[in-house]
């Protein structure tokens, strides 16, 4: 699959992901809101704005906590990489690499590393005084590293001597990949980007889904 579309698919994916989200934690407020009494519209007898007495809801931490809770763990950024890999393994002897069995493999595979936040560990407090909502999310993590074996392409490939390439030599190698692709997309700045994108994806969801009047809304990690 070509680089462009993966990156499609996941921006697709990422808002039905949010989008889904959204909907569990608009559920989840309603079951955990206490019902308040219906508003009662009062008049001066003028014909100015009617307005309306009765309790108004409250601004709970905990029930916005509880809504962000609900996504888990969610992918909010993703490393896409192609990779050359040279493989070599020698029969030895006490020691001594037998001449003539060395095998070699070169080949190019082309994989993904996915990193986000684990939603459950936030924590959400509400500060009505100061008229400010505060969103503490943990850091980012590798959330998976995969491998696409249909974009696999043998390059060269020799067998030594009584040294036959097996299926489990190539998934030693398949891991190695996976192993160095992780470090150079933690290098490439992935869980910075996974960070940031959170915070993004907090703040957007938070806004839309509940009526902040005027609270203030701070994400920080």
């Amino acid at each position: 699959m070509k680089k462009g579309n993966r990156k499609q698919l996941f921006l697709i994916g990422a808002l039905v992901g949010v989008i889904v989200a959204m909907l569990i934690f608009s559920t989840s407020m309603t079951a955990r809101i206490n019902k308040v009494p219906e508003p009662t519209a009062v008049s001066d007898g003028s014909e100015g704005p009617i307005h309306f007495t009765g309790e108004v809801e409250t601004l709970s931490g905990e029930v916005i906590e509880s809504g962000i809770r609900e996504m888990g763990e969610l992918i909010t950024a993703e490393y896409y990489y192609t990779h050359a890999e040279d493989f070599e393994n020698v029969k030895t002897l006490w020691s001594i690499k037998v001449p003539m069995t060395k095998t070699k493999l070169v080949y190019t595979v082309e994989g993904d590393i996915k990193a986000g936040i684990d939603f459950t560990k936030v924590t959400v407090l509400v500060d009505d005084d100061a008229k400010k909502i505060t969103i503490t999310l943990p850091k980012s993590m590798v959330l998976a590293a995969e491998i696409d074996h249909d974009s696999f392409h043998v390059v060269n490939e020799k067998e030594g001597w009584f040294n036959d390439l097996s299926a489990e030599d190539v998934n030693k190698t398949f891991a190695h990949v996976k192993e160095m692709e992780e470090e150079k997309a933690i290098e490439n700045g992935l869980l910075t980007r996974a960070d940031e994108n959170a915070v993004r994806i907090i703040t957007s969801f938070v806004k839309s889904s509940y009526d902040l009047k005027d609270y203030s809304v701070e994400v920080t990690e």
